[in-house]
C-alpha cells in the first residue's frame, strides 16, 4: 500500500513535469503556470504523505524477537519485546525452523492461533527459558532462526501484522559473553544467605 501511493505520486509528478516543458516549449503561461502548481502541490502532498507514514510508524507496536544468553550465566532464554508505542495484540510466531527445547520437545508457547498471546503492552518483555546454553550447542541445535511474527492493532484482530525476523547464536558460540566478573560475583553473593543460614543452625545445635 505504501509502494503503491508512492509510485502514484511519482507518476503524477512525471506527469506534471513533461506538461510544463511541452507548454514552456508552445508559450501557453497560463497552463505552465497550472502545471507548475500541480508540481508544487504534489510534493506538498508528498512530505505529507512520508510524514504521516513515518507518524504511523512510531505510533505502531514494534515487536523485537532475540536470544538471551547474558540476563543469566548459562541460560539461554528467548525474549519477546515490544519497543513501540502502543500494545500489540494476538500475538504468535511461525517459525520457518521450529526452535527446540531442553526437554526436546518443540517451543510451541508462541505458535499457532492456540498459543498466541493475547496482548503484549508498550515497554513490555517476555522471557522463556529455552536451554542451557552449554547443553544447547552439545546438542548441536541450529544456531540460527527465522520467521514471521503476526500480531494485531486492536483486540478483535482486524489489523493484523506481519513483520519477518532472524536471529542467531552464531555471534555467541564463539565470544566472551561477560567482559568482567561482575555475574560470577552476584552468584556468589547469593550463596551468602544461604552459607549464614548453616552457620547459625550448626550454632543453635550445638548450644542445645
Amino acid at each position: 500500500m505504501k509502494i503503491t501511493g508512492r509510485l502514484i505520486i511519482i507518476a503524477f509528478t512525471i506527469i506534471a513535469c513533461v506538461l510544463c516543458y511541452i507548454n514552456f516549449k508552445k508559450n501557453d503561461i497560463a497552463t505552465l503556470v497550472a502545471a507548475i502548481s500541480t508540481i508544487v502541490a504534489l510534493a506538498s502532498f508528498w512530505i505529507a504523505f512520508e510524514v504521516f507514514q513515518r507518524q504511523e510508524a512510531l505510533n505502531n507496536p514494534q515487536l523485537v524477537i532475540d536470544f538471551d544468553v547474558k540476563s543469566r550465566p548459562r541460560i539461554l532464554q528467548l525474549i519477546l519485546s515490544n519497543y513501540g508505542n502502543s500494545p500489540a495484540f494476538n500475538v504468535s510466531i511461525d517459525w520457518d525452523i521450529i526452535l527446540i527445547q531442553r526437554d526436546d520437545s518443540p517451543f510451541n508457547v508462541l505458535t499457532g492461533q492456540q498459543n498466541q498471546i493475547p496482548v503484549l503492552n508498550k515497554n513490555q518483555t517476555l522471557n522463556f527459558f529455552i536451554d542451557s546454553t552449554v547443553d544447547f550447542y552439545a546438542k548441536k541445535r541450529d544456531l540460527t532462526y527465522s520467521g514471521i511474527i503476526n500480531y494485531s492493532l486492536d483486540r478483535n484482530g482486524k489489523y493484523y501484522r506481519k513483520e519477518k525476523f532472524t536471529i542467531s547464536l552464531i555471534g555467541y558460540k564463539k565470544t566472551m559473553l561477560y567482559q568482567t566478573e561482575l555475574s560470577e560475583t552476584l552468584k556468589q553473593l547469593r550463596k551468602i544467605p544461604d552459607a549464614l543460614n548453616e552457620i547459625r543452625t550448626e550454632i543453635q545445635n550445638k548450644n542445645t
